[in-house]
């Protein structure tokens, strides 16, 4: 069906979008959604805790719901299956207070997310969330991770962070 680890020697993959407050992890991490949206459509298999993009999704309303996820500020939490036969968890929501990035992890390990994307607050990579998670996941593995810094005005924020989202989605291979 869409891929998910199995076997006892399988590793899976993590990709970290790291950087401060407002710096456009969340917009990244949209952008790597939507370059796998675009390449590999009718992919998703969950849209998960983003209720009005959930029922668009569900009620086949495609391009609605990937109207809402752009316009909105709201992050994102969805699975793709058969992204080159791969299952494929993507989470955008990495800062505190309201962090549900280690319960996201979970969940995609759960199911058996082969890659996974996500975004952290910029903390050293080898101390954050993700970096703890995986001591304790030894499944996976943080296979790519990139830093954003707040730049410019928003075109080149915008230009910045599809960029990153391109670089990253090539390093998984995908």
């Amino acid at each position: 069906m869409g891929g998910g680890l199995k076997g006892e020697n399988i590793m899976g993959d993590i990709y970290v979008v790291q950087g401060t407050a407002s710096c456009g992890k969340t917009s990244t991490i949209k952008e790597i959604f939507r370059i796998l949206d675009t390449k590999y459509p009718n992919c998703i298999k969950e849209v998960y805790l983003f209720k009005d993009a959930r029922k668009l999704w569900l009620n086949n309303q495609h391009q609605a719901m990937l109207k809402l996820i752009f316009r909105d500020r709201k992050d994102i939490k969805i699975e793709m299956q058969n992204v080159k036969g791969l299952l494929v968890g993507i989470e955008s929501q990495g800062d505190p207070p309201y962090n549900r990035l280690e319960k996201s992890l979970d969940l995609f390990s759960n199911n058996g997310c082969d890659i996974i994307f996500c975004a952290e607050r910029n903390i050293p990579i080898n101390n954050g969330i993700v970096a703890n998670w995986v001591k304790s996941h030894p499944k996976y593995k943080i296979k790519g991770s990139i830093t954003l810094q707040r730049i410019g005005n928003k075109q080149q924020r915008t230009q910045s962070n599809l960029a990153q989202a391109q670089s990253i989605v090539q390093q998984a291979g995908l």
